[in-house]
């Protein structure tokens, strides 16, 4: 019976190998701008190349069709394949939708509710312009956090890099109202006014409704504020979670019922995380682990590839590969 049971284990395996299996891409801002601390920058040109290869080459579907078909157990398509974006800037409707909706491929795009007809940019952009795209800064940035003291030297380009991945790091946990304080004693270091980017900003709700119209974009649910999840206690948490969604469905008039975990790593979600997810009435999750999606998925913890400013040659090169995953 052992040994039964052992060639049933590997028969599972094998057809779980060889069956179709989905691929879930996940880009966040489509814009040319040559400083990307965080890598999520992809230039209009090569989107609009990777889309037309997508068209061409597999069978894009919507992110709760995919997660249906796995909730069934059903086969998947050959080269099933879903695109995503995080956050909601604004780019994504300004130049990705027009590709999109001329190509007819689906997306999701999982919004941050608290920034959508905010006059605040995300933290993570905000330091990157007074740390990285200011001409004139101090010689060193002192800095306290928590109560520890940082010290970073200022003089050359490189060190204000290894400056910006060291504050980035410090206050990526802290809560949003403290990372905002932060970064006003940041800008008052740098000699600089507190401002926002128009091209840095997120969606309003007039161009969330536009980009629902036709059913072709999908909006998920991606917290209030952006904040790391496990960081905080459960009731906040839920907060996040649910309020997004609520926010979220009064401005499409439409259900939100996909979720993407902000930052989205093992680390930056719990066990308790994903159950209230589940428990708000989400159908799905998606993580930023990289992986393929297949009939025995966790539709709570739905794995994903990041794509980069890659060339066609580079994209054609890489999809192949996440599809062999």
């Amino acid at each position: 019976m052992r040994g039964v049971g052992r060639i049933k284990k590997v028969v599972r395996t094998l057809r779980r190998q060889f069956a179709p299996a989905a691929v879930i891409l996940m880009y966040h801002r489509i814009v040319d701008q040559s400083v990307d601390p965080y890598g999520i920058v992809v230039s209009p040109d090569h989107f609009a190349q990777h889309v037309e290869y997508i068209r061409q080459t597999c069978h894009p579907m919507h992110l709760l069709d995919l997660v249906r078909t796995i909730r069934q157990r059903q086969s998947l398509p050959k080269r099933a394949l879903v695109v995503s974006f995080d956050d909601g800037y604004v780019d994504v409707f300004c130049r990705a939708f027009p590709v999109l909706a001329s190509t007819q491929v689906p997306a999701t795009v999982f919004v941050a509710s608290g920034y959508v007809d905010s006059d605040c940019n995300f933290w993570s952009d905000e330091l990157t312009r007074t740390l990285l795209l200011q001409d004139r800064l101090p010689s060193s940035l002192r800095l306290q956090v928590q109560g520890a003291e940082y010290e970073w030297p200022m003089t050359s380009q490189e060190q204000r890099q290894l400056a910006h991945e060291a504050v980035y790091r410090l206050l990526k946990p802290l809560p949003p109202a403290t990372q905002h304080e932060m970064l006003a004693r940041l800008a008052s270091w740098a000699g600089i006014e507190r401002s926002d980017c128009a091209d840095d900003r997120a969606m309003r709700p007039l161009e969330l409704n536009q980009l629902t119209r036709g059913g072709l974009i999908d909006i998920g649910a991606h917290t209030v504020n952006h904040p790391t999840l496990s960081a905080l206690p459960v009731d906040s948490q839920y907060a996040e979670i649910v309020g997004s969604r609520r926010s979220l469905e009064a401005i499409t008039e439409r259900p939100v019922l996909t979720f993407a975990y902000p930052y989205g790593l093992a680390q930056d979600f719990a066990d308790e995380t994903v159950a209230v997810v589940e428990a708000a009435g989400f159908e799905a999750a998606c993580t930023v682990l990289p992986g393929v999606v297949h009939s025995g998925s966790d539709p709570f913890r739905l794995p994903r590839f990041w794509v980069g400013d890659w060339d066609l040659e580079t994209f054609k090169k890489n999809l192949g590969w996440f599809f062999l995953q």
